[in-house]
């Protein structure tokens, strides 16, 4: 063998043992990067879902509840690291966040549905009186009080039903082991 061809050799299994080791870092730090998102949207979603249960208020001023996504994405990182019933666990998690926020995104639509309803009441309202009419500025001021005063806008049961029935399932993954699992693999053994 020619001393060339067993330099090549070298050279090749050097460029393929950095590339793999680069790999593997490039796989790690994608791990952790990935576990620090999901402890963050964990520990987000619980904290908006204690303040709901505290307040006992199902309602479209409740914090935003999301993290969904960042689970679809990265649950393949974990799939070797965590039990069978930690992904369980979190996937029902996970699956629940997605409920509460379309069911929040609902109330929200409806919300605003309902104000746009009651705002062109209100323009129809003032549009049908006179201002030429001695009692216009009185009938006007009694339009705009009533309305004012009076909240006159639906808010459905179902969203709040379905926030209700997803906080039942989702469970806290915060005392879970998978959860303890994704806190050492993010770095954040706290």
């Amino acid at each position: 063998m020619d001393i060339g061809q067993w330099i090549n050799g070298l050279v090749t299994l050097v460029v393929g043992l950095v590339a793999l080791l680069v790999y593997v870092l490039q796989r790690k730090s994608e791990k952790k990067s990935a576990a620090i998102l999901l402890v963050m949207d964990i520990r987000h979603v619980e904290r908006v879902i204690t303040e709901v249960l505290q307040r006992n208020s199902f309602d479209r001023f409740m914090g935003k509840v999301q993290g969904a996504s960042n689970w679809e994405t990265h649950k393949h990182l974990f799939a070797s690291l965590l039990s069978t019933d930690d992904l369980v666990s979190f996937n029902k998690f996970f699956l629940a966040c997605s409920e509460i926020s379309e069911a929040r995104s609902d109330m929200r639509a409806i919300f605003m549905s309902g104000l746009t309803a009651k705002s062109t009441l209100i323009q129809e309202r003032l549009c049908s009186l006179n201002p030429r009419e001695e009692d216009y500025q009185s009938k006007r001021n009694d339009i705009i009080s009533l309305f004012s005063q009076e909240a006159w806008t639906f808010d459905p049961d179902d969203p709040k039903e379905r926030i209700v029935k997803s906080i039942q399932v989702m469970g806290r993954l915060t005392h879970t082991e998978g959860f303890r699992k994704l806190k050492k693999i993010a770095g954040m053994d706290d």
